[in-house]
């Protein structure tokens, strides 16, 4: 793994986590999903945070949000997809 001044440290702390999950929770307030995760968002930056520092972080399954007629919208598609460019 190439080093870039010990960025890991700067990029996996706590409030870097914390700033991350609150920027990624802006406009995401709807379902039932989305309520669950607001409601222990903390706890889940929290343990995200412990996980990269200690080098466990796996990460989970691929998502994809369905569009109208459940086939998949374009936005969803290009950022699921590799690019074949």
């Amino acid at each position: 793994m190439k080093s870039n001044n010990n960025l890991h440290p700067q990029v996996c702390s706590l409030e870097n986590v914390m700033a991350a999950a609150r920027a990624a929770m802006q406009g995401k307030m709807s379902g039932h999903a989305a309520a669950r995760f607001h409601a222990r968002w903390e706890m889940h930056a929290v343990r995200l945070h412990e996980e990269l520092t200690a080098g466990t972080w796996q990460p989970g399954k691929h998502t994809y949000l369905l569009g109208r007629r459940g086939v998949p919208s374009r936005q969803a598609l290009e950022g699921a997809l590799p690019s074949h460019r």
